[in-house]
């Protein structure tokens, strides 16, 4: 990360992620619980931007953009089988004309889920102890 001042640029420390990322792209259908705490069956479709064992970063159409804290239910489809995960937004970026990259931290994935995605990263030859 870089930062601006006084007409210079610094080098700012970014700490280490706790999980690598792997820059891939997968379909992704997702649903998200609305105020009242109630899930909204009128999800949507995206597309994954990079993945990790805690996360993922999804682009989705402008219409499905929620605020950070917002509860959103999801099933990745990886190499043909799905990882079903609950997750929370994190952040939120406008990327391109009516498209944003949502970062999304898991809180509650299943073991089996869990083993698909870890399964997923060694065939990528990704170390992830």
């Amino acid at each position: 990360m870089e930062r601006e001042g006084a007409g210079e640029k610094r080098r700012v420390w970014d700490p280490p992620r706790k999980y690598p990322r792997l820059n891939y792209s997968h379909l992704v259908a997702y649903s998200h619980y609305n105020e009242e705490g109630s899930l909204d069956k009128d999800g949507g479709m995206g597309a994954t931007r990079n993945i990790s064992l805690g996360g993922v970063m999804i682009r989705i159409a402008e219409e499905g953009a929620f605020p950070p804290g917002t509860k959103i239910e999801l099933e990745i489809d990886i190499d043909d089988e799905v990882v079903s995960a609950l997750g929370r937004i994190v952040h939120i970026k406008a990327v391109e004309r009516g498209f944003y990259d949502v970062g999304i931290q898991f809180i509650k994935i299943g073991d089996e889920d869990l083993e698909r995605l870890k399964a997923f990263f060694r065939r990528k030859g990704q170390d992830i102890t």
